[in-house]
């Protein structure tokens, strides 16, 4: 049956397999909805539905008869009836769906002609899809199917539950390796995963081409008015062993009396922790409700103090996505596609991620932050789900899909250079320090917000400024949501950045620029690239161009980082390396290392990126992604002398440490007497680095006198920083 409307326009069409698909329900069928309405608002659209969805899909085009969308009804073959449908029943009838849904859309594209074809639910990475057997450009996912139980959580499954575990381990990954299924991997223009665990699945020539984007994030909630939050949790979920119910209830026994549980759901598990509850002495403060409709439990959420997610197998959550939608403070266990919509969080103050350390571990921290979300509740109220961003990257995936047909989407502003298929959901943290720096501050804020990687949030963090760079941030922040303004009193360059990293919304990367420097467009993407290429890397760096005060081009820094270099670094020897302004780091490497040093006013950054090397592999972009500002009014050039004197204190500690001793500032300052020989070189390098300000600043004779004084004294130290600087550059850092 095919629901009629609508005629050809000018936009591009697109054939899309959706076997779940249905206005106003949850699970798979809701994200399927959530789908097809993002890929409706850029292309005209000829679904190819399940018969379940029939009846509410025909009272919904009458219901709605300006809806451009075409539903083509595929009937399901009469065997296995849907009665006796078990868990292999569905997937069996799923399969033999897929046959017929292939033939009908080798029927309409015949008669109609598609631009795209885009198989959008109930796709898996281990499953061949018809998508790519119409030979047009075709988009394929979010798949899934590569989440497994992580091995330190597997006492909570039971013998029988760990059987289950190994059969599917066993069964997915001899269907991956089929060859229809390979085909399918290779021949599809762009794929989409849900989950990191599932693009690891995928051979390695594929991955850095793959993006991650779970489908959960298209899921749509009924419009209600905030309501107050009362004092209880809540846990919404099929109650089987992969849902993780029993680390919860471990977590309640855990956690203080006033802390109180409703969990919603029925299944089969729910008489074994109705007794361990019991048993736990907690059944007083958990409450089973059952059942609730999915507009019941919408209003749970949105009343609750917080929701728990606790899945050990989720490759989606959906329900997880609706809670965040209600503006629900969320307490997640990081695994798996949870994980991935937790980072779509736009609200820190509202989400709690759990690590997966072990039972006991994972169960006294999930205590800890159900606790705190009862007694400390988050004051924010609102959706935090970022479905912005992920509409965008959608509809970005299928622009590039439609390159191949040269047939771009009309009015989706995309830059010259192609995209490199960076993964857009893998949200980044851009923190701006500024200080007195209102001059520059716009323009490497809005270089920020150019960024062709649109899931970011950048932070501005006034030191304690006495010019007008607080009501310039301000100023920027009102026009990007993503823009966060935080001010704080004056205390240097590594706690503002330690301050804005705080204050950011949940995010995969973090990455600093000064308030006086500038990034090219493609600067995060290509560093996500390569992050992505080489995932044991703990942070990339870039070549940078020097420029003035007015902008001109005064040279280029930076090179790849070999072993020995990589050494260097480690030891705080000053070294071509990633400078603050060029840094990409992973957020919990950053926060494992502790940020920045506070106790530090210069150097901060040789600091922690010298610790940043001693944690693993450092890599830089091998070209200019970005603009390092020389000019008089630099911290650079104001205070060089202390630098270097911050920049040998920082060497003599790491000694010191590596010893297995520490030293202080205030003894390191006490004691410190510059040798003959560093004053000299300090005195060079003040000439070296003068010269190329006087240059910047069009002062032609100054910068030649001042670049001869250093040649003189230093002929062969002149020569190397100029070598490496391509012979164009007259200052390094």
């Amino acid at each position: 049956m095919i629901i009629p409307v609508g005629v050809r326009s000018a936009r591009p069409r697109a054939l899309v397999f959706a076997y779940a698909c249905e206005p106003g329900r949850g699970s798979e069928p809701g994200a399927g909805w959530g789908l097809v309405r993002a890929v409706a608002t850029f292309a005209d659209c000829v679904v190819l539905v399940g018969p379940e969805h029939e009846a509410s899909l025909v009272l919904w085009k009458a219901n709605n008869p300006d809806d451009t969308v075409r539903y083509v009804i595929v009937p399901e073959r009469e065997w296995p009836s849907r009665q006796n449908r078990g868990r292999i029943g569905w997937f069996l009838a799923y399969l033999r769906w897929l046959e017929r849904a292939s033939a009908s859309a080798a029927s309409l594209h015949a008669q109609e002609s598609f631009d795209v074809a885009y198989h959008a639910t109930y796709s898996a990475y281990w499953l061949p899809s018809p998508v790519t057997d119409l030979g047009i450009p075709s988009v394929w996912g979010p798949v899934g199917g590569a989440v497994t139980t992580p091995v330190r959580l597997w006492s909570l499954l039971g013998w029988r539950g760990v059987i289950d575990e190994l059969f599917d381990a066993v069964v997915v990954r001899i269907a991956a390796v089929i060859p229809a299924t390979r085909r399918t991997m290779r021949r599809a223009t762009v794929r989409i995963v849900q989950n990191e665990a599932t693009r690891e699945r995928f051979p390695r020539p594929l991955r850095a081409a793959t993006r991650v984007l779970n489908h959960a994030l298209f899921v749509e909630a009924d419009d209600r008015p905030p309501s107050p939050r009362g004092r209880g949790l809540l846990f919404a979920a099929t109650l089987e062993t992969r849902k993780g119910a029993q680390l919860v209830l471990r977590a309640m026994a855990l956690a203080p009396a006033d802390v109180f549980l409703t969990i919603v759901g029925d299944g089969p598990e729910r008489e074994r922790l109705e007794r361990m509850a019991a048993q736990a002495g907690i059944a007083s403060r958990v409450t089973f409700r059952g059942v609730a409709s999915r507009t019941e439990l919408q209003s749970c959420f949105s009343q609750s103090a917080g929701a728990v997610f606790t899945g050990l197998r989720e490759e989606g959550g959906l329900a997880l996505a609706e809670a965040m939608l209600s503006g629900a403070p969320v307490i997640v266990l990081a695994h798996g596609g949870a994980a991935t919509i937790a980072h779509a969080c736009t609200d820190a103050t509202r989400v709690a991620l759990i690590a997966t350390t072990g039972v006991h571990r994972a169960a006294q921290a999930l205590a800890d932050a159900m606790t705190q979300a009862v007694r400390a509740p988050a004051a924010g109220t609102g959706s935090t789900l970022d479905q912005a961003t992920a509409r965008l990257t959608l509809r970005e995936a299928f622009e590039d899909a439609l390159v191949a047909a040269r047939y771009p989407i009309a009015g989706l502003e995309t830059g010259a250079q192609p995209h490199s298929h960076v993964v857009s959901t893998d949200r980044v943290t851009v923190v701006i320090p500024v200080f007195n720096g209102a001059r520059f501050l716009r323009e490497a804020a809005l270089s920020v917000l150019a960024q062709t990687h649109r899931a970011l949030a950048l932070v501005i963090v006034d030191d304690g400024s006495t010019d007008d760079s607080l009501a310039v941030a301000r100023t920027i922040a009102s026009t990007d949501e993503r823009v966060i303004v935080v001010h704080t009193d004056n205390a240097g360059r590594a706690h503002a950045r330690n301050v804005g990293v705080a204050a950011s919304p949940a995010s995969v990367y973090v990455a600093f620029l000064d308030a006086d420097d500038a990034w090219d467009s493609d600067k995060l993407e290509r560093q996500l690239h390569d992050l992505r290429a080489y995932p044991h890397a703990v942070g990339t760096g870039s070549f940078m161009r020097y420029i003035s005060s007015n902008g001109m081009v005064l040279g280029e820094t930076g090179q790849a980082i070999d072993p020995e270099d990589h050494q260097r670094i480690a030891r705080g020897e000053l070294a071509p390396f990633p400078i603050s302004s060029c840094l990409m780091t992973r957020r919990d490497v950053f926060e494992t290392l502790g940020g920045f040093d506070a106790g530090l006013r210069e150097a901060e950054d040789l600091d922690f990126i010298a610790r940043l090397a001693r944690s693993g592999e450092i890599r830089t972009v091998s070209r200019s992604l970005g603009s390092y500002r020389i000019h008089p009014d630099s911290a650079m050039a104001r205070s060089r002398a202390r630098v270097n004197v911050h920049a040998r204190f920082v060497r003599q500690r790491l000694v010191a440490r590596d010893a297995g001793r520490d030293l202080l500032w205030v003894d390191f300052e006490g004691t410190y007497r510059p040798t003959w020989r560093e004053r000299r070189r300090d005195t060079i390098e003040r000439w070296y680095r003068t010269a190329a300000l006087w240059r910047g600043e069009g002062r032609t004779v100054r910068a030649v006198s001042f670049g001869a004084l250093a040649a003189l004294a230093a002929p062969i130290y002149t020569a190397r920083r100029l070598y490496r600087q391509r012979i164009r550059a007259f200052a390094n850092r």
